[in-house]
């Protein structure tokens, strides 16, 4: 009888305590992983957009300076679910025109960032 429990104390494994411990750690741990994981993906959907609307309107920018500004109108269009409006009005002088553009994208499913970019182009002769 003796040996029995010296044998039970030399064998090697884990209670049942030490396994529950530890499967509660990795629970913790592969839920803070996907949490992560959500927040990282629509900050990554986020930033595109954003990257999309500063193309555009850098774009709708050059396209305005190559114009004249006796060219000069107002518009909006909606591409990819971003919302560019634009006004451009030129100056008394005649050699330069002030652009207001406008952008409105949603940056996730609860927030839409609107962007309002104001620049003075001069007028091509």
């Amino acid at each position: 009888m003796g040996s029995t429990i010296a044998a039970r104390r030399l064998a090697s494994g884990f209670t049942i305590v030490e396994v529950i411990v530890a499967v509660t750690i990795l629970g913790v741990g592969v839920i803070g992983l996907t949490s992560t994981a959500a927040v990282v993906s629509r900050q990554v959907s986020g930033g595109a957009r954003q990257t999309l609307a500063a193309n555009l309107k850098n774009a709708r920018h050059e396209r305005m300076a190559a114009a004249r500004c006796s060219d000069a109108v107002a518009g909006d269009v909606t591409y990819r679910n971003v919302t560019e409006r634009w006004t451009m009005s030129v100056y008394q002088s005649g050699r330069a025109a002030r652009l207001v553009h406008t952008m409105t994208f949603a940056v996730d499913s609860r927030s839409t960032r609107v962007v309002v970019d104001t620049a003075v182009i001069l007028c091509r002769p």
